[in-house]
């Protein structure tokens, strides 16, 4: 039979009108009524932006038109229904132990025991013995972070709500219920750890404060220093004679690198070369300027605010264990004594030694002219670093165009 005939197309729909409009307060957002403890509503990541003088907004705040939404009908198409996800605790059901350690620490806490041959319970018994000294420094280290990681996640909270001995639990987990399990565990890997690691950070430390302080010493004491200073200073003037830069009686260091970099007329050569060649006429000493900064390059790749920190954070950690030591056992007290009294004794050198060398840093940089509360010496040294590598590429260069002449003139 015939197919039936297709019905009429329906009418096109109005179109539908401008979305700008006015935001009210109709349209502000869903009410405490309204809103979701499960459900999160999608936000437009939009950077808003001041309203302005003839812009499209100010045009839609002129305009008429009245457009009404329904918010909740809005809301539907932008709430994303959420879904309480709560971590199932393992437990020794089909045979499995269980864990309360994400998979990162237990992984760590794992390789930490397999590599030391290590059994929970033994880690435990030598930080209550205090006989952690018969492990590793490097292990002693790394325990103690382990256990700052365990404590920041709450584990010890955790194992307050389960019941057993421990030997229900994954062997990652036992390193931390016996350790937790110790009266002052924390009090004793500090004290365990400050007593490896004193002597090799006390003289790190003071090396470096040395370091920096025979520096600053060096610069100022240098005689050619000065002289090539002034040869810079009557060069400086006589280019810049007439002009606001002129009759100068002194530079900032701060601008020493860019000084030494201007280029002459002369391609390739520049002022560190013209430099080279007055020195070696008025006085070929100062070509060895290098022999009055042997700590110089050293000293130019630290800083000194990193070092006095590294100092002020062992005296923090002293004196944090001092107070903490008063409060613990006699017993603790009869161990820890001796390796604090002498951590406070080195700590209280080195700050007194970084007291020294920052006064002298300070006599430094203001000898040069510079604003100590501005310029650090780090700058001034890193300055001199700079001036002295280009004085010695400037003083090779000089040196191989001495000896090609001739060679170039016996060929003639």
């Amino acid at each position: 039979s015939p197919c039936a005939p297709l019905p009429p197309p329906l009418p096109p729909s109005a179109p539908l009108p401008p979305f700008p409009f006015k935001a009210s307060s109709a349209i502000s957002g869903p009410s405490s009524a309204d809103s979701h403890d499960q459900d999160t509503l999608i936000k437009l990541h939009w950077q808003k932006m001041a309203a302005k003088n003839d812009s499209v907004f100010t045009q839609i705040d002129k305009s008429h038109l009245k457009i009404d939404l329904d918010s909740a009908e809005i809301q539907k198409y932008f709430t994303r229904k959420s879904v309480k996800v709560t971590k199932a605790l393992k437990t020794t059901s089909n045979g499995k132990k269980t864990t309360f350690l994400d998979q990162g620490l237990s992984m760590n806490s794992g390789i930490f025991l397999r590599q030391g041959g290590l059994k929970p319970e033994k880690v435990a018994s030598l930080i209550e013995s205090g006989q952690l000294g018969k492990l590793k420094v490097t292990q002693v280290k790394n325990l103690q972070m382990l256990v700052k990681k365990a404590e920041a996640m709450k584990i010890g909270e955790k194992f307050k709500s389960f019941k057993g001995d421990g030997t229900d639990l994954q062997e990652p987990d036992q390193l931390f219920f016996h350790i937790f399990a110790v009266p002052d565990y924390s009090l004793r890997l500090t004290v365990a750890c400050l007593n490896n690691e004193l002597e090799e950070r006390a003289n790190d430390i003071r090396k470096n404060l040395n370091i920096i302080m025979s520096a600053a010493r060096e610069i100022v004491s240098s005689e050619k220093i000065s002289q090539i200073f002034q040869l810079i200073l009557m060069i400086g003037n006589i280019l810049n004679s007439g002009s606001l830069h002129g009759n100068a009686s002194g530079f900032k260091i701060s601008s020493l690198s860019k000084v030494m970099g201007t280029q002459t007329a002369k391609p390739g050569f520049k002022l560190s070369h013209l430099l080279i060649s007055k020195m070696e006429e008025v006085q070929p000493e100062l070509l060895h300027l290098s022999s009055d900064l042997p700590s110089l390059k050293q000293a130019s790749r630290m800083s000194l605010d990193d070092v006095i920190g590294q100092a002020e954070a062992l005296q923090v950690t002293v004196t944090e264990v001092s107070t903490s030591l008063a409060k613990a056992s006699q017993h603790l007290k009869e161990e820890a004594t001796s390796i604090v009294e002498e951590a406070k004794t080195v700590s209280d050198q080195l700050m007194d030694l970084a007291g020294q060398t920052k006064s002298k840093c300070k006599a430094a940089v203001e000898y040069f002219g510079e604003d100590s509360k501005k310029f650090k010496i780090q700058e001034l040294l890193q300055e001199f670093s700079t001036f002295l590598e280009s004085h010695g590429k400037a003083l090779c260069i000089q040196t191989m165009s001495m000896a090609i002449i001739p060679a170039i003139l016996c060929l003639g």
